[in-house]
């Protein structure tokens, strides 16, 4: 998120549930999210992810068109929502993180690190 940051593109995060089960505090504690360009709970508005209106919010919350997004996520139905608004979605593996960062790294034109 930082060399994302760095190089200029705007970071955000959607989440269905974590607002319900953490409250704002709990994201408010954690530096990275200190910086955020936009904070979307999903559920706030009654949607939630795989529906459209989620991934569309966090787009213009971010004020940049959803071709422009990349979009992460762990659930395959989340990639697949985010795929139809017309974000270009990875999908996160849990257990390993690795290839999804290095290919998102490369989408946006950053050094791939490996550590």
């Amino acid at each position: 998120m930082a060399d994302a940051r760095s190089a200029g593109y705007k970071v955000g995060v959607l989440t269905n549930d974590g607002v319900a089960i953490n409250g704002f505090d709990f994201f408010a504690g954690i530096p990275e999210f200190q910086s955020l360009d936009a904070f979307v709970d999903a559920r706030a508005k009654g949607f939630a992810k795989p529906h459209p209106e989620p991934y569309l919010r966090a787009a213009d919350e971010l004020e940049v068109p959803p071709a422009r997004v990349v979009f992460l996520d762990d659930t395959q139905a989340c990639v697949d929502g985010a795929e139809r608004v017309g974000m270009t979605a990875v999908r996160v593996d849990p257990i390993n993180k690795r290839e999804a960062f290095a290919r998102t790294r490369s989408l946006l034109g950053l050094s791939v690190k490996f550590n």
